[in-house]
């Protein structure tokens, strides 16, 4: 299992598209670390939502704004599993419904 790490500032209108993405994806052992770097947009509600949902494994985290990089920081340390960073990418774009497997690969490999 993998852990991937998106953080959100003010990305409520847009993080949808991550969630429908990973909602594609072929492998589903992965958890989807949302650390919220104090959004004050409905970034939060937008989450719970799909957190509500249960069709992956969502944890939420929120903390003062501090930037991306404590956000990052955060999440690695609130991550259980290795860790696939696929911030900005996976706020703005849609992953193929291979990404996860071909992440988890390169992993094992490791």
């Amino acid at each position: 299992m993998i852990t991937i790490l998106t953080p959100a500032y003010n990305r409520g209108y847009v993080i949808h598209k991550a969630y429908k993405s990973l909602l594609q994806q072929k492998n589903k052992d992965f958890e989807w670390v949302v650390i919220d770097d104090g959004s004050t947009d409905n970034t939060k509600e937008v989450i719970e939502k799909f957190i509500d949902e249960n069709k992956i494994n969502i944890s939420y985290y929120r903390k003062k704004n501090g930037g991306k990089h404590t956000a990052l920081n955060y999440g690695i340390k609130k991550a259980f599993y290795d860790k696939y960073n696929v911030n900005e990418v996976l706020q703005e774009n849609k992953l193929t419904p291979e990404q996860i497997a071909k992440e988890v690969e390169e992993v094992i490999k490791k």
